[in-house]
């Protein structure tokens, strides 16, 4: 149901959107049953069946095992038969255009929201704008094999999850610095925009204290390949769960009411300051997910719960309950 909520949200923004030349694609193990694989399709899905990858045990126990297919993303990177890939973990909602990270110059390899204080540019992947490109995902599966990383303080640092080596990686195999927020009025007005200008290095960037107890330059192969990685602001990945909400800064707020839901929005336009509201409501944590919500009404709901709760009534129908 969560998928099915997740495509209606995308159509009812963007209503022309053309689903055999933009598909819209769902990661799936090879163990997935048939059935599932064709009531995916029924429904207008693309399933992409893919291998499990088996990295080397980290050194430490994940504070999240249960998401441990999220390393399937990785399978993104060598589907080179697309320009861009904009991914959504299922447990978000759209609710303004996302037709600006379709629009992003190809410099930009990956763009992410920050996850934690924006200075320190980790990134959080639950939505992320990607170019694929065979060579950085065989330089992936080559670095999880060998397990290069894995003794990282940061892989620690982020509790041993897929979302943490995808972070630490680009740092390590990027030979640029990472970037700050995009700017829109740069990308709108400027063609085949290079990364440094689309995102430039802010001033108050800082590394990290883990990347001081182990340099980067220090693990063989990085540096190896000139991949743009900026930020988008938090509009595109807004965390509601209750413990995420508590993570974001009043300034992130402005401008992003939930009023913002029904506008489709978001078109480019050269001179644009910026752009402003939500575009992605996103519920991580193993525990938050608005589904899970089904006693105790209005208690046990927030204002961005009921929003997915009406879109879930809307996206079944009537003939079926949410």
């Amino acid at each position: 149901d969560a998928l099915l909520v997740l495509l209606w949200s995308m159509k009812q923004v963007h209503g022309d959107w053309d689903l055999a030349a933009r598909p819209f694609l769902v990661l799936c193990q090879r163990r997935t049953p048939t059935w599932a694989l064709d009531a995916l399709r029924r429904y207008g899905f693309r399933p992409i069946e893919v291998d499990a990858l088996a990295p080397p045990e980290p050194p430490g126990q994940s504070i999240r095992p249960d998401l441990s297919e999220g390393w399937l993303r990785i399978h993104l990177w060598r589907m080179t038969e697309f320009s861009r890939i904009v991914y959504l973990d299922v447990d978000c909602l759209v609710v303004g255009s996302l037709e600006p990270l379709f629009r992003l110059p190809p410099s930009v390899h990956l763009a992410a929201s920050a996850l934690g204080p924006e200075p320190r540019q980790n990134l959080n992947v639950g939505l992320m704008a990607l170019v694929p490109d065979e060579s950085v995902f065989q330089a992936m599966t080559r670095a999880l094999a060998a397990g290069l990383l894995h003794a990282h303080p940061e892989f620690k640092r982020g509790g041993f999850l897929d979302q943490a080596w995808l972070d630490l990686f680009f740092r390590w195999y990027s030979s640029l610095p990472r970037g700050g927020l995009v700017n829109w009025s740069r990308v709108a007005s400027t063609v085949n925009l290079e990364a440094a200008h689309a995102c430039p290095v802010p001033d108050d960037a800082e590394l990290p204290s883990t990347f001081l107890e182990l340099p980067l330059a220090l693990i063989w192969g990085g540096a190896a390949a000139d991949l743009g990685v900026c930020l988008l602001d938090h509009g595109f990945n807004f965390l509601v769960s209750f413990p995420a909400a508590n993570w974001h800064d009043t300034a992130d707020l402005q401008g992003s009411a939930l009023g913002t839901f029904a506008g489709p929005g978001g078109q480019l336009t050269p001179g644009m300051e910026g752009l402003s509201g939500l575009r992605v409501l996103h519920w991580p944590g193993d525990l938050w997910k608005p589904w899970y919500r089904t006693h105790g009404r209005p208690w046990s709901r927030s204002v961005a719960e009921d929003v997915w709760w009406e879109a879930c009534a809307s996206a079944l129908g009537a003939s079926e309950t949410c």
